[in-house]
């Protein structure tokens, strides 16, 4: 058998490679290779993070400055006597809610995302006190075993809900949220932690009595 005595090709450098017009032509894309259409650039997605955390925040604290409000006795004692807020309330929030999560051009557009989404806030102060009291009219009137493994269940539920959430804000994998959805990022972790809080007062009621 004969071989051949001319020395192997040299390789090409890494810069080579790179500056080629087609970069990378002939390799197979592995199991571990970026997707298609990925650049590596975290300065890119940073924006989107601040702006999703800073609604977010914007979103507590407008909901704790109203909670104090609304714990003065005259504010209570007028809540308590025309019940019809209540249902107007219900009302806004799922006219705000279905807008800012179905219709694009109202969440991306500024003024008008941020006017909807503190709309929606002040409905959640008056759901959220509703949904307590729903809570507790429950817990009096059902199996204790029973009410505890529901909010078990209901409390695994929305953890997965929030990692789910933050995973599309995060992004890097098939489905994400892009830099212009920030109000929509923001409105689903608010309801998400909002929910997990319900349910453990939910938890440190039932311990209590």
């Amino acid at each position: 058998m004969n071989y051949s005595r001319d020395p192997p090709p040299p390789y090409e450098s890494a810069a080579n490679i790179n500056s080629a017009p087609y970069p990378n032509i002939g390799f197979a894309a592995g199991p571990y290779s970026e997707p298609a259409g990925y650049q590596d650039n975290p300065s890119d997605q940073e924006p989107k993070y601040n702006r999703n955390g800073n609604f977010t925040s914007l979103q507590y604290s407008d909901k704790y400055v109203r909670h104090l409000s609304f714990e003065r006795p005259p504010v209570k004692k007028w809540v308590s006597k025309n019940s019809w807020f209540y249902y107007l309330s219900y009302a806004t929030f799922l006219c705000t809610y279905i807008a800012l999560v179905c219709c694009p051009s109202v969440r991306r557009r500024y003024p008008g995302n941020v006017i909807a989404l503190s709309v929606f806030i002040l409905q959640v102060v008056y759901g959220g006190l509703a949904a307590l009291l729903f809570g507790v009219f429950v817990h009096h009137f059902s199996i204790f075993l029973s009410y505890i493994l529901s909010l078990l269940c209901i409390f695994v539920i929305f953890f997965q809900y929030l990692a789910f959430d933050t995973q599309h804000i995060i992004g890097g994998r098939e489905l994400e949220l892009s830099a212009e959805e920030y109000i929509f990022g923001a409105l689903q972790l608010y309801l998400d932690v909002v929910n997990l809080f319900l349910i453990i007062l939910s938890f440190f009621g039932n311990r209590d009595s």
